[in-house]
């Protein structure tokens, strides 16, 4: 079937990736059984053209996952370990480059401005922390993180910067989805 449509859509002048496609589309729709091997399929050739670019994944659906990622931080090594992620450089809108020390989700660290250790946490940098904090649907135990790794990060930055937003309570969430690339809140103090 799928050598039918690629021989007629040539003739006449379609894209040869186009008639692909349609082609493998009609035949997963013609025999539901084979839609786990064509995906099995698809993203094994996902793999291989991420390991020509050096890039080694252990799991299938990673690549799936790797598709839909548009900034990707690593280590100096270039590989991902640990589902743990670590604010240590924040830029404010008004210019200023902060630095801040500490690993994982240990809420200990200092906080550095041009080289010199800050004391007090800054306004510009506290209403960015603030809002890190009230965005936030993780949680911290035992140096243990649960939900999500940007979120633990967030969470993690603001108790560095000591802020005394706890007693602020939530009163609406705008839930973040992929189409909108935020997430929003109703918050009272």
């Amino acid at each position: 079937v799928i050598g039918i449509i690629l021989l007629v859509g040539f003739l006449k002048g379609q894209p040869f990736q186009e008639m692909l496609t349609i082609g493998v589309s009609l035949a997963v729709a013609a025999i539901p059984e084979g839609l786990p091997i064509v995906v099995t399929v698809t993203l094994a050739l996902g793999v291989i053209r991420m390991s020509k670019k050096k890039a080694i994944v252990r799991k299938l659906p990673s690549v799936e996952t790797l598709g839909c990622v548009n900034v990707l931080c690593v280590d100096k090594t270039g590989t991902l370990t640990k589902n743990e992620m670590t604010v240590t450089e924040v830029t404010t809108s008004s210019d200023n480059d902060y630095k801040l020390s500490g690993t994982g989700y240990f809420e200990s660290g200092q906080l550095f401005l041009n080289g010199q250790v800050l004391t007090r946490c800054p306004e510009d940098l506290a209403v960015l922390g603030k809002i890190g904090y009230l965005c936030n649907n993780s949680q911290i135990t035992d140096r243990e993180m649960f939900g999500n790794p940007t979120d633990g990060a967030l969470l993690v930055l603001s108790k560095k910067l000591n802020l005394s937003i706890e007693e602020t309570a939530r009163l609406e969430e705008l839930p973040f989805t992929h189409e909108r690339k935020w997430m929003g809140v109703k918050c009272v103090s």
